[in-house]
């Protein structure tokens, strides 16, 4: 579930992005959640969808202390080359 004291720093405000990918490649996308809140976070699960299809899932464990950052990665091979909507929650 999402943590709503924890917030992506690396794409706008509403969580979107879009960004130009290779296509048929193997693409890294990085993303660097922060802790806005002043509390310490649980571990929550993020997930990532390129226009609305779920392209990943990873578990950001342990706790994030308030104003602490930690950097997550996922891979992901579009069938073609073009710009993409991505959402992080």
């Amino acid at each position: 579930m999402w943590n709503s004291r924890v917030r992506l720093i690396s794409c706008r405000k509403n969580l979107f992005c879009q960004q130009v990918f290779a296509g048929g490649e193997n693409n890294t996308i990085g993303l660097s959640v922060a802790n806005r809140g002043g509390e310490v976070s649980d571990a929550f699960t993020l997930s990532l969808s390129a226009e609305g299809t779920e392209i990943g899932v990873t578990e950001v464990g342990g706790s994030l202390e308030p104003g602490a950052a930690t950097e997550v990665s996922f891979v992901w091979r579009p069938a073609s080359a073009s710009t993409y909507e991505l959402t992080a929650w």
